[in-house]
Formats: C-alpha cells, structure tokens, sequence
C-alpha cells in the first residue's frame, strides 16, 4: 500500500510586484522635466546615482543661483535635500546647484 501526501489546499500568495523599469524611468523623466520646466534660465538638468539620487541644474549667470535654491526648497513636496552650489565641471563660466532627491 502506498501513502500520497496530501498537501493543504488553499490560496497561493503573489510575489509583491516591483515597480518596472519602465515606471522607474518614468518618475526619473518627470522629476527631470519638472526642474527644466520650473527653471528655463537652466543650461542644463541632469540626474546621477552613486548610492543616492542626485539632482544638477547648471546655470550661466551666478545671480540666479540663489534664486533656484530658494525655489528648490518648496518645490515637489520638499524632496530636495542638502542642496549645494559650486563651479560645473568642465564648464568653467558656468555654476552647478545640486541636491540629493528623497522619495
């Protein structure tokens, strides 16, 4: 005689679904387009990754770099942190703000 095991029925739990790159990409793109679009004077918008996210805006004029840090501190429910100023690397009449974005 042989047994069979008998396994409990019941329901099968889902793997949590992860945000698809897709969507990754698409939160990316509109943090992005928000800071170009909040600031035209901009030369440039970048965003980079070494274990926190990283926001760059590039401005020409050093008049407006007070202007965008105080802009920045209200702006995208306050997910601009430790916001900083300094010259753009490899542009030398051109001044970078950057700010570690949290989410």
């Amino acid at each position: 005689m042989t047994e069979h095991a008998h396994q409990p029925t019941g329901q099968v739990e889902h793997f949590p679904k992860t945000p698809s790159p897709k969507g990754v990409s698409d939160q990316l793109g509109q943090i992005r387009d928000t800071l170009s679009s909040e600031f035209p004077q901009a030369s440039a918008v970048t965003l980079d990754f070494d274990g926190a996210l990283h926001a760059h805006i590039d401005v020409r004029d050093g008049h407006d770099i007070p202007i965008v840090e105080a802009r920045l501190a209200g702006m995208c429910g306050g997910i601009f942190s430790k916001v900083r100023h300094g010259a753009s690397p490899n542009h030398p009449f051109q001044h970078r703000i950057s700010m570690v974005i949290e989410r």
